[in-house]
């Protein structure tokens, strides 16, 4: 069933605006694994302090 909706979803004229949305959300969810990272990262250096 959810393939059928992305078939429908590529078909549309839509397709352009749900590909940048979904590269959107990728960026952000990279972003904030980025900051997750440096925030660890910095704890760690302080723990060790």
């Amino acid at each position: 069933m959810q393939f059928h909706i992305l078939e429908i979803d590529l078909q549309s004229s839509d397709s352009n605006l749900f590909q940048k949305m979904n590269r959107g959300f990728l960026t952000l969810k990279l972003m904030l694994f980025y900051i997750s990272f440096i925030k660890g990262f910095c704890a760690f250096l302080v723990f060790r302090i």
